[in-house]
């Protein structure tokens, strides 16, 4: 073989093993695509629903690319991880766990996916002890123990009217003219107990307003409200044999006026919480959670009673708004009182 042969032969071999290492190199690869596992695709939410709910409501979540192992997803509610009940791959269901309003986020594999919207996490009030709880949502029933002896009518155009409630809720509050009232079956208890209500009075131009009475035939338990010379008010609450005198054991809860104003330098339009509490010798009032009076006083509460809105006895009639009545046959502790005052439960 001359030389010329020698290079061709052995350029056609490297040419070979070139081929080859090529071919080898090509099917490994292939062999490595084959053998990796495809990306998990990220989650997404559309929707969920209820927007609103207590802890321990369920809700279900809406979306796409989700695991219908449990395991394999986490969801959270404004950062607290929530109990997963089941799980699809464009729906889950969870339990609200205890935490505030905000936005709701499923991870997967390390891939998140947030709410656009928050999901509001309800306050409730509290339950134990509760005579009845009247949100006034279009209706005269009570809520709170569903008990019809407690229903009161809006039937009558002696009957106060619907207006918007103090979140803005349409046909949720009660509206008085001056000349409208209702009334409630057998409420209050003897002693003790509290009493919560919001009230908005408007702008508050009388000299004295009967907003709420418990009668029980010429004995009264009353609430009034009553204007001072600088245009501020208190809240009167007094028991009376219907000479408005003290009379046994049943005596008047406030001793003096001037002890009982809480200061308002405009009313007009502005919803407050009164809570009133008596335990058989203090009675308090506060006004957005915060005491504004103290009387260390015996009295009774009229019982069997009628519980009466909007009126007295004695004709004097309220002229205002009024939402979310409650009532306990108990004196409720700071820590509840708080959450009474703070709760949002009424508002849906």
């Amino acid at each position: 073989m001359n030389t010329k042969q020698s290079i061709t032969s052995r350029l056609f071999s490297l040419i070979g093993v070139c081929v080859l290492s090529t071919s080898l190199l090509i099917s490994c690869k292939e062999d490595k695509e084959d053998t990796e596992p495809t990306p998990t695709p990220a989650p997404s939410i559309i929707s969920f629903t209820p927007a609103h709910g207590l802890p321990e409501a369920t809700v279900t979540i809406t979306g796409t690319n989700f695991s219908s192992t449990l395991g394999e997803n986490s969801v959270k509610i404004n950062g607290t991880e929530a109990t997963l009940l089941s799980a699809t791959t464009t729906e889950l269901v969870v339990i609200v766990p205890e935490t505030s309003t905000g936005k709701v986020s499923v991870i997967r594999d390390n891939k998140l996916a947030t709410s656009t919207v928050d999901f509001e996490v309800l306050l409730d009030f509290p339950r134990v002890g509760l005579i009845g709880f009247w949100p006034f949502t279009g209706d005269g029933l009570e809520k709170g123990l569903n008990n019809p002896s407690h229903t009161f009518s809006l039937e009558s155009t002696s009957n106060p009217s619907l207006v918007a409630d103090r979140f803005g809720n349409a046909n949720q509050a009660l509206n008085f003219n001056g000349i409208q009232f209702t009334s409630i079956g057998q409420t209050i208890t003897n002693q003790p107990w509290t009493i919560s209500v919001w009230i908005d009075p408007g702008i508050f131009d009388n000299p004295t307003m009967g907003f709420m009475e418990s009668n029980s035939g010429n004995r009264y338990l009353v609430f009034n409200f009553a204007n001072n010379a600088s245009g501020d008010f208190y809240i009167s609450a007094y028991g009376d044999d219907g000479t408005e005198e003290t009379h046994g054991n049943f005596y008047s809860l406030v001793a003096s006026s001037l002890n009982r104003y809480i200061p308002y330098p405009s009313v007009n339009d502005i919803w407050m919480n009164i809570i009133m509490t008596y335990d058989g010798s203090v009675f308090k009032i506060y006004k957005d959670n915060v005491e504004v009076y103290t009387n260390t006083v015996t009295t009774q509460t009229p019982t069997p009673n009628i519980f009466m809105l909007g009126k007295t006895h004695n004709a004097y009639y309220y002229i205002g708004k009024m939402d979310d009545l409650i009532l306990y046959n108990r004196v409720l502790t700071t820590v509840e009182r708080t959450h009474l005052f703070e709760q949002t439960v009424s508002k849906y």
